[in-house]
């Protein structure tokens, strides 16, 4: 089940500490020179993909990167997505 969050700015840090295993929502990621996030305005979190691409066409935020916290598999779905 997705978890719609408002508001609520997160480190990077934190996202890896607090949805380890799931699928993110930010609006309006910060990052560095590499690309690479470092913070953001927290929208919603799901183990299922699908729901947070729901909510993605929902909220239609302006800017927003989807991303999954843990470790990589052979799963072609899990792709990092950003919206500058």
């Amino acid at each position: 089940m997705s978890q719609t969050l408002t508001k609520e700015i997160v480190t990077w840090e934190e996202i890896q500490h607090r949805f380890d295993g799931e699928w993110v929502l930010l609006e309006e990621p910060i990052t560095d020179e590499r690309m690479e996030i470092l913070s953001g305005t927290l929208l919603c979190h799901s183990k299922d993909r699908a729901k947070i691409d729901a909510e993605s066409m929902r909220l239609r935020p302006r800017s927003s990167a989807i991303f999954y916290v843990g470790e990589p598999s052979d799963d072609p779905n899990e792709v990092i997505c950003l919206n500058l």
